[in-house]
């Protein structure tokens, strides 16, 4: 809403225009969308965003603008004018924020099951490790700060998932699976009581099937399928996730070509 009609003016002959920021720290997202008097939705993906949300508002040159007066102007400077050059900013609005809360619980159940750290050693090879309570993936430093820089778009979860945390938890799986054919398990409850994190797999499990895990299950079944499965089918969801990105790129560059 604008009620300063030397402002409304310049917007209707173009020299102004609205920008609408949208802020979020924790997903280090930041987007400048433009705005008119002419309301409309904006959409923005909930894997973008999470937390605390910063927006606000406002109107900045698109030219150099000569002698600028304005009937908005206090007393004080009602004889006054001004020249403004292109992208100053003439008005700003309050602004305001908000706090998103996103269904976090395929997030909790990985970050139950893994733990992502730094490897000391130069080999590139991610290298894997599991203990009571955790799957340990060890990735080389600069590939370490590769995941860093990509764990927190949500978007990019499948993905990260079927290359790191899918081949490690199989791995684990069938670890384990053998120590319980060598008899040094006998139940799930014996599983469990060894390592914590095989929790997470029984309540996914049961989430995707509606069943329980039983033991004589555990040790027949494929331990890949039981690692996609609890998962979120990880491995297939990425190639969707990455067909569809690859598609919006072609998409993309195939309109810039046809403009040249």
């Amino acid at each position: 809403t604008l009620t300063d009609a030397s402002l409304s003016d310049l917007i209707a002959q173009g020299k102004l225009k609205g920008a609408f920021v949208v802020e979020c720290s924790a997903s280090v997202y930041r987007s400048c969308f433009d705005i008119s008097a002419v309301p409309y939705d904006l959409r923005i993906s909930k894997h973008e965003i999470n937390g605390d949300v910063v927006v606000s508002c406002y109107l900045y040159a698109t030219e150099d603008i000569s002698d600028f007066r304005s009937t908005g102007f206090i007393p004080e400077y009602s004889g006054y004018t001004f020249d403004i050059d292109k992208f100053d900013i003439l008005a700003v609005d309050d602004g305001f924020n908000f706090k998103t809360t996103l269904n976090s619980s395929e997030d909790d159940k990985v970050a139950s099951i893994f733990v992502v750290v730094k490897a000391v050693n130069d080999e590139d090879v991610m290298l894997y490790e599991y203990d009571q309570t955790k799957i340990i993936l060890r990735l080389p430093p600069s590939f370490f700060d590769d995941y860093n820089n990509i764990k927190t778009k949500k978007e990019c979860n499948n993905i990260a998932f079927s290359i790191l945390a899918i081949p490690a938890l199989a791995c684990s799986l069938e670890d384990i699976s053998r120590k319980c054919r060598n008899c040094e398990c006998d139940s799930i409850e014996d599983i469990l009581e060894g390592y914590s994190w095989f929790n997470a797999i029984c309540v996914s499990y049961k989430r995707r099937t509606g069943t329980d895990l039983t033991f004589e299950e555990f040790k027949e079944m494929n331990k890949l399928r039981l690692a996609q499965l609890v998962l979120n089918s990880a491995s297939c969801n990425a190639l969707k996730d990455l067909n569809n990105r690859l598609l919006g790129n072609i998409d993309s560059t195939e309109g810039e070509e046809d403009d040249e």
